[in-house]
């Protein structure tokens, strides 16, 4: 459970260092936001060059990707990245050990609480909702759409 834990804090300041990367509230608003602006693009992008006398132009698939952070940030964003790595494994590991030495043994309840919550803050990060933002906002945002 430590390892989680771990995990998930790594993947927090991931969050923290490069938020156009690996926080999945910015990346799904950004790649949104290009949509649009390619859809808006399809449209006027052809008349224009009609106007002006100009061949079309393909669309460059580089201008989608978000620029990369500085040289510091990104030698910062690799050390993180290795120690998610490297706790999660170590904590995927340690899982199948205990399966694997007590696999008949019982869950005490404070264990079972302990994985609820890591298990919740994995959740939170792969839905999006462990960007800092308060939960109300992901209630509204996703009961407006019903």
């Amino acid at each position: 459970m430590t390892a989680f834990g771990r995990a998930l804090r790594a993947h927090r300041r991931l969050a923290r260092l490069a938020p156009r990367f690996f926080d999945s509230v910015v990346v799904e608003r950004e790649r949104r936001e290009r949509e649009s602006c390619r859809q808006w693009r399809a449209i006027w992008e052809p008349a224009l060059d009609r106007v002006y006398g100009r061949d079309p132009s393909p669309p460059k698939p580089d201008n989608d990707l978000p620029p990369l952070p500085p040289p510091r940030t990104q030698r910062a964003v690799e050390l993180q990245l290795a120690c998610w790595d490297l706790w999660f494994n170590l904590g995927r590991e340690a899982i199948r050990r205990h399966q694997q030495r007590r696999p008949h043994e019982l869950i005490d309840f404070g264990r079972l609480v302990r994985l609820l919550e890591i298990a919740m803050d994995f959740a939170r990060l792969a839905c999006g909702s462990g960007s800092g933002l308060p939960e109300s906002v992901f209630w509204v945002a996703d009961h407006q759409r019903d």
